[in-house]
């Protein structure tokens, strides 16, 4: 699915920013992830960026299932 990416870092106290607010993800603080907005509005954290033999880890997504 297409998405914008961002990279981020996490903080010091383990949160990273999604849009005004800033939450917790299962990674080490100073550790780099990346942010992705979809076009409908959702974002996503991934640990890396996608792969092309390799699925993207997923820590956060405000996606519906």
């Amino acid at each position: 699915m297409w998405s914008v990416r961002t990279p981020i870092k996490v903080g010091s106290d383990g949160r990273v920013p999604i849009g005004t607010q800033r939450l917790r993800i299962q990674k080490p603080p100073a550790t780099k992830a990346v942010l992705c907005l979809r076009p409908s509005g959702h974002h996503s954290i991934l640990t890396a960026a996608p792969a092309p033999k390799q699925k993207p880890v997923l820590r956060f997504t405000n996606r519906p299932q």
